[in-house]
């Protein structure tokens, strides 16, 4: 479906753009329903969609028991990615300090 534009008024374009914004959100919160009913985790979706998943379980998904569980999943992930880069800046400063000093 192809839709002229440059004949409507500024009020007939926004009403299609909004209308649009509104199928694609509907669509997005079923995509992330079907997303957590499968139990797929956030650090499995794409880095486009990430966030709004995120939001979504938060928002819009809390409802379901198991939102909460990708929600700590998801936080136990980034705790461990942060300890992880701990080790990296450890041992990053480790050989600079080894470096620096000789030893």
């Amino acid at each position: 479906m192809t839709i002229d534009i440059t004949n409507m008024s500024n009020r007939q374009i926004e009403e299609v753009i909004n209308n649009g914004l509104v199928e694609l959100q509907e669509r997005r919160n079923a995509e992330y329903e079907d997303a957590l009913s499968h139990g797929i985790l956030v650090q499995e979706c794409s880095l486009e969609y990430r966030q709004d998943y995120i939001e979504w379980l938060r928002g819009a998904g809390s409802h379901h028991p198991r939102s909460h569980e990708i929600l700590e999943a998801w936080s136990d992930h980034c705790n461990d990615l942060e300890d992880v880069m701990d080790d990296v800046v450890s041992q990053e400063e480790r050989k600079q300090s080894m470096r620096t000093t000789g030893a």
